[in-house]
């Protein structure tokens, strides 16, 4: 129950953050104001550990958090000012996987009780300071943050895409509770956190290069504890899939925070947001440890209530995927000029030959349109190619002329 309402206590710091950015955008870049919020974690998490007092450590605890979640909240408004697109999904993945076996590493001297002891917080409070240096250089701004790309979304799909996230940390969280879903024998837990650790690192990796693909990963993984629900006789089976889980839930801690941290990037009155995938996240992660908890004595109950929230974060997630990055031709050709769309279906250009196209007239180069469509350059690459065969011109000059003389 600790646990669960901690959860809920870093879902209010990353809300907390949210409406403070949403009040003022300039707080993200504001050091000292990071320096601060990252010294009361550091005095939050003292006190709450060497508290002799039970009630004044799970305060402090809770309040430890709440920072938590608002040093995490500037974590993610960071890969959305200041990395690119095609990069961010990867520096997260790379960031959090490192950290992941860094810890495992961390709990194996002195009998694997290192975390227990008092040089684990003086590991913390060296990390701390050297964090407290590095948010002191300068770093360069990502030029997607200038309000160039101007885009405005309606609040029904941002609520759907906090719905999507919260449902699948739900379906993850509960899906444990089933019978095997979290292995206690025949290997050890502890190798969890490098199993997690790879598939943190290689969803970045694929996120980066494809959203789709990276999000589809993220479906399948919590398919894992269906399976080994079923298999639960069968040891070896069970270990193997129960190591393929983990990996593949590194695709989903990935999609819950570029999926947001996208959207923070198309605007820069979406920046207040860049934090919600984790905010939505803590909290299904508490309701679904609540209801794990509730209903682990009823696993053909907890399987059912599962199912149908599975199926409808399935629906939803295709909703929001689709309307993100894979804008449908209707919708192309109501938001482009007449003789763009007339000249597009001439030569049968697909829906994302469209944007491509529209990019392309109006002077952006490959690199510049992989980061307006959130595709990668090469995905570019091929959708002018594709552009330039149907026209049966060489190169972009040519094809520029082509459309002009048909004006």
């Amino acid at each position: 129950m600790s646990e669960v309402v901690g959860y809920l206590f870093q879902a209010a710091g990353f809300l907390l953050f949210g409406l403070a950015v949403k009040k003022n955008h300039t707080i993200v870049e504001n050091k000292k104001a990071f320096f601060v919020v990252l010294c009361l974690d550091v005095i939050f998490i003292l006190a709450a550990t060497l508290s002799p007092n039970l009630v004044l450590a799970l305060l402090c605890g809770y309040l430890m958090n709440i920072f938590h979640g608002i040093v995490a909240g500037f974590y993610c408004s960071y890969l959305a000012v200041f990395v690119k697109w095609n990069h961010c999904a990867l520096v997260f993945g790379l960031s959090y996987g490192l950290a992941s076996i860094g810890t495992w590493l961390f709990s194996l001297p002195v009998g694997g009780t290192f975390l227990h002891t008092p040089y684990a917080l003086a590991s913390y409070l060296l990390f701390a300071v050297v964090i407290g240096c590095m948010i002191f250089f300068d770093v360069e701004k990502e030029a997607k943050t200038d309000n160039s790309c101007n885009v405005s979304y309606p609040f029904q799909l941002i609520l759907f895409a906090g719905l999507t996230v919260l449902l699948f940390s739900l379906v993850k969280n509960i899906g444990f509770y089933f019978p095997m879903a979290d292995i206690s024998s025949g290997i050890k837990l502890e190798w969890s956190r490098l199993f997690y650790a790879v598939g943190l690192i290689a969803a970045g990796w694929i996120n980066d290069h494809n959203r789709l693909h990276g999000a589809i990963a993220c479906l399948v993984a919590l398919v894992s504890p269906f399976v080994l629900l079923f298999l639960q006789k069968e040891l070896t089976v069970s270990i193997l899939i129960w190591i393929l889980g983990y990996l593949l839930f590194g695709f989903f801690t990935v999609y819950r925070v570029v999926l947001f941290v996208d959207i923070a990037k198309q605007n820069q009155s979406y920046l207040f947001l860049a934090g919600f995938g984790m905010l939505f996240g803590r909290i299904g992660d508490a309701l679904g440890a609540l209801g794990g908890m509730l209903f682990k004595e009823y696993t053909l109950f907890a399987v059912l209530i599962t199912v149908v929230l599975y199926s409808i974060s399935i629906v939803l997630f295709f909703r929001i995927f689709h309307t993100l990055y894979y804008p449908s031709e209707t919708v192309l050709a109501t938001e482009k000029p007449s003789h763009i769309a007339d000249f597009s279906k001439e030569y049968d250009f697909s829906p994302r030959e469209i944007e491509v196209f529209s990019k392309l007239l109006d002077g952006h180069s490959n690199a510049e349109i992989s980061a307006l469509l959130f595709i990668s350059e090469n995905t570019v690459k091929f959708h002018v190619r594709n552009v330039l065969k149907k026209t049966g011109t060489k190169r972009r000059t040519e094809l520029i002329a082509l459309y002009e003389s048909k004006q």
